[in-house]
């Protein structure tokens, strides 16, 4: 069976030519002949002969943009085309598949019956080689001498720091996943609006973003009322609460493995004093944005945001302190304890986000900051998020209880709401960011 998919050219082969330079850079800085990219296998439940959805090793799929590769494998040789030795066993319980059409012409490609026959085409191919690593989760069907590194930890280094950077293929497939998702917000907001539970409102979502659940690039988040307050929540009630004061969702999509990741609140109730909040939120969100730009330092925009948060609490009568006093004695970390966002790509929270350089070390988050991400230097090319929230979690807030500090009617109103994220992608110009989330929402408002 052949699936077709969108890889035009030019935007394809130049993306491809940028892989191939990038890993044989890479390999020849450390000393390496050549790669085995192993897209991986399927696991399975423990005692059971199911398991949960396949997902394939990233590396792989940088090279390979089709999700449907279970046990298949690139080699890489610099100087030579790719190999792609495709795994399509004889089978009638599950349905195999061909190599996408993309595949012909960019790769060498032969198709097996199974993965020893792979393992012995992959041994053989590499015989000449001296140096070879191994990159990827599952081992070859096949005894390893010690010319193979299965753990190569710098080579590993170099190609996660450097899947920060965005090729025009990928920023397209980032764009489609996203204008996949912004219509399942949409669906789901409409279906929340008209009285929908949870489960209803992720199933809107579904049936609109023409996605199963195991399409998602991660779990939707739905969360009505106080369960917004869990940042994330992993349950869908089938039965809506009443009173209902807010909804928050969480989900993306994904387009040939690249993903999409987006947050939105809702308030029920037009009076209610959480509508204020998303509007302040949302526009702070918006200028911290519209200021960003390459050279600035990640971390630094986290601050950012928590100063303005801070200042909302204080507008908005939820703290008695000064702006200043809640940064300083921390307690702003009470209702913003996440990180302001992370590098977005073939995972949702795509790797990479701690290295300082291709072989330097971590550049790690300091101890009160443990939960960021993301703490590299904005530079063009990065596709990240950015998305602050405003929460009352009661086991964050109950050490203030007795704190002059807390303005606790106010709490007591917003607490049976949870609280409020917004969550927009964005890609880094030379000039700035470009938010691709709010450009397939207007997208969405001027087809409609």
């Amino acid at each position: 069976m052949k699936r077709h998919f969108d890889t035009s050219t030019p935007a394809f082969g130049q993306h491809l030519s940028a892989m191939a330079a990038e890993w044989q850079r890479a390999l020849e800085l450390e000393g390496l002949d050549a790669a085995v990219v192993t897209a991986g296998k399927a696991t399975l439940h423990y005692s059971d002969d199911l398991g949960p959805p396949f997902r394939a090793n990233p590396h792989f799929l940088r090279w390979v943009p089709f999700v449907e590769c279970e046990n298949s494998v690139l080699v890489v040789h610099p100087g030579a085309r790719p190999q792609l030795f495709w795994w399509k066993p004889r089978d009638y319980w599950y349905l195999p598949l061909d190599p996408p059409e993309f595949v012909d012409g960019a790769f060498d490609v032969k198709v097996c019956p199974d993965t020893r026959a792979i393992a012995r085409s992959v041994v053989s191919t590499l015989s000449n080689c001296r140096k070879i690593a191994l990159v990827g989760p599952e081992a070859l069907e096949a005894t390893l001498d010690n010319r193979w590194d299965t753990a190569p930890k710098g080579l590993v280094q170099r190609l996660e720091y450097f899947r920060a950077y965005r090729t025009p293929f990928e920023l397209n497939c980032m764009r489609e996943s996203t204008r996949t998702a912004v219509k399942g917000h949409l669906a789901a907001r409409e279906e929340f609006l008209c009285g929908g539970s949870e489960f209803t409102v992720h199933m809107a979502y579904l049936r609109a973003s023409g996605q199963t659940e195991a399409d998602l690039p991660y779990p939707n988040i739905v969360a009505i009322n106080e369960h917004a307050g869990t940042l994330h929540y992993q349950r869908y009630e089938r039965k809506r609460p009443s009173p209902t004061h807010s909804l928050l969702v969480d989900a993306g999509a994904r387009h040939m493995g690249y993903h999409s990741d987006i947050t939105r609140t809702y308030s029920f109730n037009a009076g209610h004093p959480l509508q204020e909040l998303v509007q302040r939120l949302d526009e702070a969100q918006q200028e911290l944005i519209s200021n960003i730009k390459p050279g600035q330092q990640f971390a630094e925009q986290h601050e950012c945001m928590r100063y303005k948060i801070a200042g909302i609490l204080v507008e908005a009568s939820i703290i008695n302190c000064s702006q200043d006093s809640a940064i300083e004695s921390g307690l702003v970390d009470a209702f913003f304890p996440h990180g302001l966002g992370h590098l977005l790509g073939l995972m949702t929270h795509e790797a990479g986000g701690h290295l300082s350089s291709e072989i330097g070390p971590a550049n790690a988050p300091p101890p009160n900051r443990a939960y960021l991400r993301l703490t590299r230097t904005i530079e063009q090319g990065q596709v990240f998020t950015i998305e602050p929230g405003i929460y009352f979690i009661p086991m964050l807030l109950d050490p203030y209880r007795g704190s002059s500090e807390l303005n606790w009617t106010s709490i007591s109103r917003l607490m049976p709401a949870g609280g409020v994220r917004v969550e927009d992608n964005v890609f880094v110009r030379a000039d700035g960011l470009e938010n691709i989330t709010r450009a397939a929402f207007d997208e969405c408002d001027a087809s409609s």
